[in-house]
């Protein structure tokens, strides 16, 4: 297992635009998993200053039943709502993304193996029908 401690802080905002503060975690990552948990959770995020710490990390294990899945596309960044296409996509078809992952060109999800085959049509259908 990977060790890693979190340490997070919600606190409504004084200003008109929330703080987001990350250390030991990328930004944009924080704010996609903002994003991903207001609309799967209905928590109201949009209106909290949002501090995040990540210390830690010294084992890794491995797991072999997991697939990687990704769709890439150059400016995705400014495209939005791409990453939230492909979550629904795999919500919809009962699919659990274990991690997700981004950059500037890619979003990417951890999924079991087993519903490998499974995610990729349902993302293409998505996008392409």
């Amino acid at each position: 297992p990977l060790l890693v401690e979190i340490q997070a802080l919600v606190n409504p905002t004084n200003f008109g635009y929330p703080k987001r503060t990350a250390s030991g975690f990328d930004l944009n990552r924080l704010n996609l998993l903002v994003a991903v948990l207001e609309k799967r959770t209905k928590l109201k995020l949009q209106d909290k200053d949002i501090f995040i710490n990540v210390v830690g990390g010294k084992s890794v294990s491995v797991d072999e039943n997991v697939a990687k899945i990704s769709i890439v596309g150059a400016g995705m960044e400014s495209h939005a709502g791409v990453a939230t296409k492909m979550f629904e996509a795999l919500y919809d078809a009962q699919i659990n993304i274990q991690m997700i992952s981004t950059s500037e060109i890619k979003v990417s999800v951890l999924i079991d193996a087993a519903d490998a085959d499974k995610a990729v049509s349902t993302i293409h259908d998505k996008f392409f029908d």
